[in-house]
């Protein structure tokens, strides 16, 4: 049960990773689109007043989270040491 638990939260850990890294992308697109509708004079689409920017957890953070889930036991050695990996790769 608990490796079930270690694998799900593994896996849910590396799903958020990407979500946040897609979200990171799709506003550093933006950001270049607003650029390019600057620079030709059109107006730029800006974020509604309110609506903040979405920060990206640092690679140090994303460490951290996984050194917390590798000594509560939510994961394996093998799975903290793929995790990391993963995280260092990118």
């Amino acid at each position: 049960m608990l490796r079930a638990a270690a694998t799900g939260g593994a896996g849910y850990f590396l799903a958020q990773r990407s979500a946040r890294r897609s979200a990171a992308q799709a506003a550093q697109a933006d950001r270049a689109a607003q650029a390019d509708r600057a620079s030709a004079g059109q107006p730029s689409t800006r974020r509604p007043a309110g609506v903040p920017e979405q920060p990206t957890p640092s690679m140090l953070d994303e460490l951290e989270q996984l050194d917390s889930l590798h000594r509560q036991g939510a994961l394996t050695d093998a799975e903290y040491e793929a995790a990391k990996a993963a995280v260092l790769r990118d």
